[in-house]
């Protein structure tokens, strides 16, 4: 009986370090507050983030991807803490001006929540090098310009 009790307790020593091994290296318990440095995409164009998570202000980052069929694919994350993000429709609020041309996504994700992660497409028909994209309207930044040139 007394080895059968050694046993079960080598047992459960076993699964608790298992499972504390595995809470530690998934990295629930690392620093959130971790400076960034922003990783040129096979664009190499570097994410551009605007706003802030603070109470009233939303965080807006925008990282272009790739150019797929004629279409200029835009990573878009967008967080807040306060802000009601489902009222604001992309589509809408969106421009992409490139070439002397202003043009609204065909393509864009639906705003819910407080946090939100999608892709944005716009048709360009070609590559294209210089270009910005502008926000309007989403708190506290009335007008977003994220400029790669």
């Amino acid at each position: 009986m007394k080895t059968e009790n050694i046993f079960l307790i080598s047992i459960l020593i076993l699964v608790i370090a298992g499972f504390a091994y595995a809470i530690l290296s998934s990295g629930i318990f690392a620093s959130r507050n971790q400076a960034t440095t922003p990783v040129p995409n096979s664009l190499g164009l570097n994410p551009i983030l605007t706003g802030t998570t603070e109470q009233g202000d939303v965080s807006i980052e925008l990282s272009p991807k790739a150019f797929v069929d004629g279409n200029l694919i835009v990573g878009l994350s967008a967080n807040t803490h306060s802000i009601d993000l489902s009222k604001f429709d992309l589509k809408q609020i969106t421009t992409l001006e490139y070439n002397g041309k202003a043009i609204k996504p065909t393509n864009a994700p639906a705003m819910s929540g407080h946090h939100v992660n999608g892709e944005i497409a716009f048709y360009v028909g070609e590559a294209i090098s210089k270009f910005s994209i502008t926000i309007n309207s989403i708190p506290n930044v009335e007008n977003r310009v994220f400029d790669w040139k």
